[in-house]
């Protein structure tokens, strides 16, 4: 049985991933107008859904030891009744706000199967995603683990065709056909897990390392600004398809680098790891703290000079209090899973 640890450098992984999240959505919406919000918000989505992908992958050898239905057990109980939850405290807010009966049993049903039931939570949908990929990806890593190379690379050729097949064809169920996309995005992670490329990484020089982390950054904002493409999985734009697995492999390596750089920092490394250990509630109650702010704003000050009906708009209603969301949009829910993580220890105990 493989010994899991925890390792630092994926913890700061994921808390680039989710706080790239936040930023992006924190902006979204000035993106058509604002060239130098627009190039942040696509250098940000060449990597921050990918990442969570590739940590999947990168953990999954420290699945490999469990039957099928208790790996799917394991993933229902992380992901699924977690998002079960997350739901249920989003229906009892619309109980508050005065939803009518028919709306309560709509969120229910959709949070029931397992997909977003309202605004707030549409960030959600990454989820079911997750849990669907690694699903398949236990079955595809179970059947071919002792197949040669060549072969397991042309089986995640396959998917990956397929899932753009799938794009093309607008067969979208469950978003199947990101799944196909992602799963060769997991596969990394395994790969680099299993031969220890992040070892090899740390042992490299950090003065390198800065300036490898400022030239692919520099690379990617050029490669974005002169192609005018960009990766928006919900939206469907997968960087004309052709650029769509070099890009996320350039914001892979991007996002490595700049984690290993930031574990050298003590205190910077501690906030990130913090935020990745806390990724969850981040991705689901970021927007659901992005509105209160809204809320919040409006009945205070921004009601002498907007109109009600700019609280409606979503993610976010007032781009002037941009950091104020990503700085309450993160902390809010870190608290939250620190209190919620206390909770479970001492009824562990008891």
């Amino acid at each position: 049985m493989i010994e899991k640890t925890r390792d630092l450098t994926i913890d700061i992984l994921k808390g680039i991933g989710i706080i790239s999240v936040v930023v992006g959505h924190s902006i979204v919406q000035e993106i058509s107008e604002n060239v130098f919000l627009n190039q942040i918000y696509n250098f940000i989505y060449i990597y921050h859904i990918a990442v969570f992908f590739y940590i999947a992958g990168y953990l999954f050898k420290f699945q490999f030891q469990y039957s099928f239905w208790q790996y799917l057990w394991r993933k229902i109980n992380s992901l699924y009744f977690p998002f079960l939850l997350v739901g249920l405290s989003f229906l009892l807010i619309d109980i508050l706000r005065g939803y009518s009966l028919q709306q309560l049993i709509s969120e229910s049903i959709s949070f029931i199967r397992f997909w977003p039931g309202n605004s707030y939570s549409g960030a959600m949908w990454f989820l079911p995603c997750l849990f669907i990929t690694e699903i398949l990806f236990y079955v595809i890593e179970k059947t071919i683990f002792k197949f040669p190379d060549f072969i397991q690379i042309g089986i995640y050729i396959f998917f990956s065709l397929l899932g753009f097949l799938f794009v093309k064809c607008n067969f979208i169920f469950y978003n199947i056909d990101l799944v196909f996309l992602l799963l060769p995005v997991m596969k990394i992670g395994l790969y680099v897990s299993n031969n220890n490329i992040h070892l090899i990484i740390k042992s490299i020089n950090i003065r390198l390392i800065s300036v490898l982390v400022f030239l692919l950054s520099a690379l990617i904002f050029l490669i974005n600004f002169f192609t005018q493409q960009k990766i928006d999985f919900v939206n469907r734009q997968l960087y004309g398809l052709i650029g769509l697995y070099p890009m996320i492999s350039l914001g892979l390596i991007l996002c490595v680098l700049s984690a290993v750089l930031i574990e050298k920092n003590t205190y910077l490394g501690k906030v990130l790891s913090v935020c990745g250990k806390s990724s969850f509630y981040i991705m689901c109650y970021h927007i659901f703290v992005f509105k209160l702010i809204d809320l919040l704003y409006f009945k205070i000050y921004a009601k002498l000079i907007y109109d009600v009906k700019t609280l409606y708009q979503s993610p976010y209603s007032y781009s002037e209090l941009r950091f104020i969301y990503i700085f309450l949009g993160t902390v809010i829910p870190v608290v939250l899973s620190v209190i919620i993580k206390n909770i479970k220890k001492k009824i562990r105990k008891n």
